[in-house]
């Protein structure tokens, strides 16, 4: 859990990054192109850290990254995500890890092994 983690941290500087120009913050989660950068930004860049390790499947890896990717896109507004622009990766994962925390149990027992 801990290494996923820290592979969704490093392409959430990325997205939040996109947010400098995005809509007005949004208490219920991103929304929009801002949303969706978020979500693409930070699937790829987890798909990449993660099939480097090739302990799981592409296809388990895929899904993992995606739940965890939607839920926190879901959990984070605007405005918490222009917060985070300012700080280092390391302070960034630190600032989400009870958020992906509480996804880790729905993501991972969500997962459809083959």
């Amino acid at each position: 859990m801990l290494r996923l983690a820290r592979w969704i941290a490093g392409p959430m500087t990325f997205a939040a990054a996109c947010l400098m120009h995005a809509s007005p913050a949004n208490a219920e989660g991103l929304t929009g192109p801002t949303r969706a950068a978020f979500v693409d930004s930070t699937v790829r860049g987890c798909l990449n850290k993660a099939l480097d390790n090739k302990s799981a499947s592409a296809s388990l890896v895929s899904q993992s990254c995606t739940c965890f990717a939607e839920g926190l896109a879901n959990r984070t507004s605007n405005e918490e995500m222009l917060a985070l622009a300012k700080l280092s990766p390391e302070s960034q994962f630190s600032a989400m890890q009870p958020r992906l925390e509480a996804l880790r149990k729905t993501c991972l027992d969500g997962i459809k092994k083959p």
